[in-house]
């Protein structure tokens, strides 16, 4: 139609989610859709599990592929690629839960995960962590920052936190002077790192 000219169609519905308050992607700062050697990889959660799509050509999709159980809100992990591996920040909605690190390799349209979770952050008893993020180095090591609220979910004063991994193999170890809080005791606004200074 003249009316829809240079605007982009859509040509495909990827798929409906169930996520609380339609999050199943959320938060434009964590990043969530990737291009791999012509294969899109959309990671969501549908409303019950954590779970990637891919498509090679942006209208059929592989069916689900569940890569981290019962994740009903799709803020809570974030992704980064390297040009050879994925690197995940995770994290759930519960107190004293700390924020994990994974990383996998894409091998057609599945990954094949490095080892289990490694701690990130530790969170402290009666805090919550929320909003993981994960950026990669020049030298391949990950990092890793949140928010952390102080006196559980929701509630004040707020941190932001960022940790940086001495390796680089898959595991994470948090390097000497880190973690690092670069926003501390806030008392009532969201900060909110993203990761790599």
């Amino acid at each position: 139609c003249g009316a829809c000219a240079g605007r982009e169609t859509v040509t495909a519905v990827v798929t409906t989610s169930t996520a609380q308050d339609g999050w199943a992607v959320n938060y434009p700062k964590q990043h969530k859709l990737f291009e791999v050697d012509g294969r899109l990889w959309l990671f969501y959660s549908d409303g019950v599990d954590a779970v990637v799509r891919t498509s090679s050509n942006a209208t059929a999709w592989s069916p689900p592929q569940v890569w981290w159980p019962a994740v009903n809100l799709g803020h809570r992990f974030s992704l980064a690629w390297d040009g050879t591996f994925f690197h995940v920040a995770m994290c759930t909605a519960q107190d004293d839960e700390d924020v994990l690190y994974r990383r996998a390799t894409p091998l057609g349209d599945t990954l094949q995960w490095d080892g289990p979770a490694s701690t990130a952050l530790v969170v402290n008893a009666g805090h919550n962590a929320m909003y993981p993020k994960v950026l990669v180095d020049s030298g391949g090591h990950p990092w890793v920052g949140a928010m952390v609220y102080q006196g559980g979910f929701n509630t004040g004063p707020y941190d932001a936190v960022v940790v940086r991994s001495q390796t680089t193999d898959g595991t994470f170890a948090a390097d000497q002077g880190f973690p690092f809080v670069l926003v501390d005791d806030t008392p009532d606004t969201y900060p909110d790192p993203m990761g790599v200074p």
